[in-house]
């Protein structure tokens, strides 16, 4: 059988109805309604990239790129996807290089060093993130963070969640209950003003929490509202880039989780995708029209990675590795999904180890 119908008799297999188990409440998986062919998702083109860690986009024709594994914190470079070719740029590397959405700024954590730094894109330049005292670091740095706007940067630290401005000044924005921690964070905009954001944070409890705050302002005060809970038992969230959807992994039962796609204010009525023995690695393209996800199910040949069309519901594999750990990247279009990955055998002694992404072209 060819790559492309093993592809389709994996998409086939993925609308599976019905779950079972031995303990806990059942999940009906229904299938998504695929509507005309011409809306469905075709997985055009696989770029791999021998050698290198994909770190970002800095374009639909630019990625941002290492050629060493992640804790050695090599030398960033640009790799254009069309000819190739790969540029260094003078920056080094890190632990998580997170993009301002304007993408004039790098968030940079340096995991050696246990600190991070806003760096200008434009020249290099380096500002400190004022965090600890001295060689004492409170960050989490098992945690990405998220950007706010183009001038704050919501960091996790070993207490709460901080907020960072471009010259390094951090402020605290939530304190964590005791043998809390956060897993991930994400924001959206608020609707009812530009300066309002709502901050949304999985903990380590499995409880999914939304929280109000003000990026215009330094002030904690005016950033002392409550998180409300929005969700439990949840192992990974995304939302969608206007704010008004979440797509959930939700820890169903023992090794089974379900992908549950709903509206943010009616948390309680989301619909049930699918489900797996995990579910993870959920992305939301930036156009908003597609959602990407890691499945492990090996009872019903439906582990790898897949995109959803979010207004059809039509599911196309992309990959049969599944990928639980690689964090998944759009393009600015969304019309690319880039997954990176390193060896997970890797001897950590030895710099030769295996880097690889691939880079997913959808139509």
């Amino acid at each position: 059988m060819t790559s492309l119908g093993i592809l389709l008799a994996a998409a086939l297999m993925f609308t599976t109805t019905g779950c079972s188990g031995q303990t806990g409440q059942q999940i009906t998986v229904k299938e998504p309604p695929v509507q005309e062919k011409s809306e469905n998702l075709v997985l055009e083109e696989i770029k791999r990239l021998d050698g290198l860690y994909g770190m970002a986009w800095l374009s639909d024709e630019e990625i941002l790129t290492t050629s060493a594994p992640k804790w050695m914190e090599g030398e960033l470079s640009t790799h254009d996807v069309q000819t190739g070719k790969d540029h260094p740029i003078g920056i080094a590397s890190g632990m998580w290089v997170n993009l301002s959405p304007d993408r004039k700024y790098a968030y940079i954590y340096e995991n050696s060093r246990a600190q991070a730094s806003f760096v200008r894109m434009a020249d290099g330049k380096r500002v400190r993130v004022q965090m600890g005292d001295g060689d004492i670091s409170i960050l989490n740095g098992q945690v990405q963070g998220a950007w706010l706007d183009n001038q704050t940067y919501v960091i996790a630290t070993v207490q709460g969640l901080s907020q960072a401005t471009l010259d390094g000044k951090v402020t605290p924005l939530a304190t964590l209950g005791e043998q809390e921690t956060v897993v991930k964070v994400l924001s959206a905009p608020s609707s009812s003003s530009q300066k309002l954001n709502r901050l949304y944070y999985l903990n380590n409890h499995k409880q999914l929490y939304v929280l109000p705050i003000n990026s215009g302002t330094s002030d904690k005060s005016e950033n002392a509202a409550k998180a409300t809970l929005v969700q439990s038992q949840v192992v990974d969230f995304t939302l969608s880039p206007e704010g008004t959807q979440a797509a959930f992994a939700i820890e169903t039962k023992e090794n089974e989780n379900a992908l549950v796609v709903t509206k943010l204010d009616q948390t309680k009525q989301g619909k049930v995708i699918t489900s797996g023995r995990f579910v993870r690695q959920l992305s939301w393209s930036p156009d908003g029209s597609k959602l990407a996800f890691a499945l492990f199910n090996l009872e019903w040949g439906t582990t790898g990675l897949y995109v959803m069309n979010t207004l059809t519901g039509y599911m196309t594999p992309v990959s049969y590795y599944p990928n639980l750990q690689s964090v998944l990247w759009w393009s600015p279009s969304g019309k690319q999904l880039m997954m990176s990955q390193e060896n997970q055998e890797m001897n950590l002694d030895m710099p030769n180890n295996k880097l690889l992404s691939e880079i997913y072209r959808l139509k």
